[in-house]
């Protein structure tokens, strides 16, 4: 089986950076591109346990929640979404922001 692991942030706790790194150090988990956060594969119900009792641990004080997603290993998911490329935060050339003028004294 896979479980994959979505995580939630505050701006209140740990940095997500750090909490996704906190997991990957984790046997087993792995973070993932694209619908989920984390996963790792099992095969006992033993083996969910400890892992998620470990995940349930690393995330003690970060502020981050998490929600777990499981299936079956045939499982396949979508196609990552590519990100947005950054915007500018004051485009040079637009209606809401006219050139700047020349200040000759």
């Amino acid at each position: 089986m896979i479980t994959f692991v979505d995580l939630t942030f505050s701006p209140n706790g740990m940095h997500a950076g750090i909490v996704v790194a906190k997991l990957q150090h984790l046997e087993g988990v792995s973070s993932v591109m694209g619908e989920h956060d984390v996963m790792f594969r099992w095969k006992s119900a033993a083996e969910f346990d400890a892992r998620i009792r470990a995940i349930h641990a690393a995330l003690h004080g970060t502020g981050a929640l998490y929600r777990v997603f499981t299936v079956e290993d045939s499982y396949q998911s979508r196609d990552p979404v590519p990100w947005i490329p950054p915007i500018e935060a004051r485009p040079t050339h637009h209606p809401a922001y006219p050139e700047a003028k020349n200040d000759v004294g």
